[in-house]
């Protein structure tokens, strides 16, 4: 429950300090005095509204600051403060958080129904949350939202694959084509280069052998040949050194010379002096050396392009494949979440269907209590899809929702013999008002920690009915503390505690006050409310039978 709530330059509170007890707490005060504006600090504090549009003078912070006392008395401080720089700032126990980690927290410890509520029948979405929640079927709605929001990002991740297919189409024949005229010619890694040396080679055959043969004669074969020459010299070397030990080490040195110079000449033999000429290898040779120039030409114009674009083609052609093994994994992803979607769709059709007589039943014993003497409320489910089908059509896209597969419309009469029909046709203020807090009463409550805020639930209403809304709200708050804004005595006179609200100007500032009422000040403040502002011996009496009538 929450004991307190500090507001600070937020709208026309300048600084406003408001202590709360268990119970039924109203909240009274002059139209314009700023009410439903610590109803709106509370919501801001819920992560709600523009903070910025609510900051009322720009030279200080806009804070909101709630105490709340948990089931296990525990104290828990939630901060929520804009500065005047516009930077925003949330603090659990003086511990900043992020605003969502807030926001989680507060919306569990609040329940606001402020006026806006009265809208939300009106509108068949509002009236399915109603309903759920009465049904206890907010999981399952949690559960469905979780699967369409992997469902929507599945199908982003399809339709983009598709679409790399469909583009792909386009450019397969040509790829297709341009793969097997290389393949065709299936070049290979560095053959391009052997390939020029051998065709030149056989191009200056006789030049090879006239001097390759020069060459071989001149160093071994001839009579007087290099390697001739240096045998003799060999001789006399050895016959010097056996003379002069010093030079012992120039014969190893000459020896080492002749094996160089008749590597060389075997080499040159090898290679120029060995073979005959042939003219067919050298065309053969031409003719792949030109379907190699003319694929080069085409890709890239180098033969190290045209091999890189052979390996782009085949990861291409190996992308679109994996595109389309992906896509068969992804649909069939697909065709899970909508198997799980149309599991709990439903299990909450069955569930909506069994309770549409109960939350019928309960809601017109509700409002048989607060004045309405032979309502008729009704609950119609409009089917929207099949739920058998959705698999029939598989090229027609499947439209997930977390709502499943009906919509609701909340149907009233308050008058016997007239049919009930939609609540925007029938319903006055003050049956809204009371059908809002007859639904109210009928939801479980999913958090006994949660305080109810209400704002202005008695519109519409007066007199008789105004007592039996107050009374509702006296029992409501047995379960849990409520703090209601009313503006009729017949509420606030039912109340554990009442706070006023009012405002003055202080220095040419408007300066609004919030103080909780003793005995006295209360029995004057339902006096006025009475006589509409004035202070009479009349209103005194019959306001202080009111509360003596309404105590326990």
């Amino acid at each position: 429950m929450i004991k307190s709530l500090k507001i600070k330059n937020f709208s026309i509170l300048r600084d406003v300090e408001i202590r709360f007890n268990a119970g039924f707490t109203v909240i009274t005060g002059e139209t314009g005095a700023g009410k439903s504006m610590v109803i709106k600090a509370i919501e801001y504090l819920c992560g709600s509204g523009h903070p910025h549009k609510k900051i009322r003078d720009n030279e200080l912070d806009l804070s909101v600051t709630a105490e709340f006392i948990t089931a296990d008395s525990e104290k828990l401080v939630c901060q929520r403060i804009v500065s005047k720089k516009g930077r925003t700032r949330c603090s659990i126990n003086n511990e900043h958080v992020p605003q969502k980690d807030l926001f989680s927290l507060t919306s569990k410890l609040f329940d606001v129904t402020s006026q806006r509520a009265f809208s939300h029948l009106l509108n068949p979405e509002m009236n399915l949350n109603f309903f759920d929640q009465y049904s206890e079927l907010m999981g399952e709605r949690s559960s469905m939202e979780d699967l369409v929001n992997k469902y929507v990002k599945l199908k982003k991740e399809i339709n983009m694959i598709k679409v790399s297919i469909e583009d792909f189409k386009h450019r397969q024949e040509l790829y297709m084509f341009q793969l097997n005229q290389i393949d065709e010619v299936d070049p290979q890694l560095g053959e391009y280069t052997e390939l020029s040396e051998n065709i030149k080679r056989l191009e200056n055959f006789e030049d090879l052998f006239v001097h390759g043969k020069s060459i071989v004669d001149l160093l071994v074969d001839d009579d007087n040949s290099v390697d001739a020459s240096l045998a003799m010299v060999e001789k006399s070397l050895l016959n010097i050194t056996e003379i002069d030990s010093k030079l012992n080490d120039l014969p190893e040195d000459l020896i080492s010379s002749r094996s160089v110079i008749k590597e060389i000449a075997a080499r040159i033999r090898d290679r120029c002096l060995q073979g005959e000429f042939e003219p067919a290898r050298l065309e053969e040779l031409r003719v792949r050396q030109h379907a190699i120039l003319s694929l080069t030409r085409k890709y890239g114009g180098s033969f190290t392009a045209l091999l890189e674009r052979r390996e782009s083609i085949r990861e291409e052609l190996n992308a679109s494949e994996m595109h389309s093994k992906e896509l068969i994994t992804l649909r069939d992803k697909e065709k899970l979440i909508i198997e799980e979607w149309i599991k709990i769709a439903s299990i909450v059709s069955k569930a909506r269907l069994r309770n549409v007589s109960k939350f019928e039943k309960l809601v017109n014993e509700s409002l048989i209590e607060l004045g309405v003497s032979k309502p008729d409320f009704r609950i119609k489910i409009n089917k929207l899809r099949d739920i058998d089908k959705i698999h029939e059509v598989d090229d027609l896209p499947i439209h997930l929702n977390s709502r499943g597969i009906e919509s609701v419309d909340f149907l009233f009469s308050a008058n016997p013999g007239i049919p009930a029909k939609p609540l925007a046709k029938v319903a006055s203020g003050g049956e809204l008002s009371r059908l809002l807090l007859a639904i109210k009463e009928t939801l479980p409550i999913e958090n006994s920690e949660a305080t109810l805020f209400l704002d202005e639930i008695d519109s519409g209403v007066s007199g008789r009915v105004a007592h039996l809304v107050g009374k509702k709200l006296r029992a409501l708050s047995k379960s849990r503390q409520m703090i209601a804004i009313t503006h009729l005595p017949q509420i606030a006179s039912q109340a554990d505690f009442h706070l006023h609200v009012s405002k003055s100007e202080l220095n040419g500032t408007t300066v609004t006050d919030v103080v909780e009422l003793d005995d006295e000040s209360r029995k004057k403040e339902i006096a006025k409310m009475i006589s509409s502002g004035k202070l009479t011996s009349a209103a005194l009496e019959q306001a202080s039978n009111m509360i003596k009538n309404n105590k326990g």
